[in-house]
């Protein structure tokens, strides 16, 4: 069972660290390789092979900085890392291993529902429960204005903001994931529920 995905399509601009985020919500990204001649292709290695054949499921076709991303499943085995002396190379090729940020329990298996598609609304997780809306549509409007918003129900550390399309709150996602609100790392991923 293959864990590698062929990623292509976004803009050449894009980091490992912008890829592990969007498709580090469907499973523990291990490595990110970015190919050094075709900055607009890279491969995505999962921890578990039916991760990735997940987050092929749900990104392919995603939009992501004004492209639309084409993802398929790679024939190659798994991602090698850059020899330690190149220096470049670690720019484009990058190992996740024993990165802190995953989403997900190492081996675990299944992990509950985590197949929610890119949508124009992020659940934002991980809130101090003093952090006021106004704060909140300021740290994330930094990338693109929220159109909509609110808590969930009266639990003030978890709420929904709504963005005017699913390219933007990839972005959105991809920039403030992990972004320190109020003293605490906020947490984003693709919402069930509408605003």
């Amino acid at each position: 069972h293959n864990c590698v995905l062929l990623v292509s399509r976004f803009p050449e601009t894009t980091t490992p660290d912008m890829l592990f985020k969007v498709f580090g919500l469907y499973g523990n990204v291990m490595r990110v390789k970015i190919f050094y001649k075709k900055r607009d292709q890279g491969l995505v290695q999962f921890e578990l092979p039916e991760d990735a054949a997940l987050a092929r499921q749900c990104l392919d076709g995603c939009p992501f900085f004004g492209t639309n991303l084409k993802v398929t499943m790679s024939k190659q085995g798994p991602i090698k890392l850059p020899r330690p002396n190149d220096t470049e190379g670690h720019l484009f090729n990058k190992d996740y291993s024993d990165s802190r940020e995953h989403r997900f329990a190492k081996g675990s298996g299944r992990r509950g529902p985590r197949n929610v598609p890119p949508c124009d609304t992020l659940h934002v997780a991980n809130l101090d429960g003093i952090v006021s809306q106004e704060h909140l549509k300021e740290a994330l409007g930094e990338v693109a204005a929220i159109i909509g918003f609110r808590f969930f129900d009266q639990n003030e550390k978890v709420a929904f903001a709504k963005f005017s399309s699913v390219d933007q709150a990839v972005s959105v996602l991809v920039l403030c994931h992990n972004k320190k609100v109020n003293g605490r790392f906020i947490k984003l991923s693709f919402a069930r529920n509408n605003v």
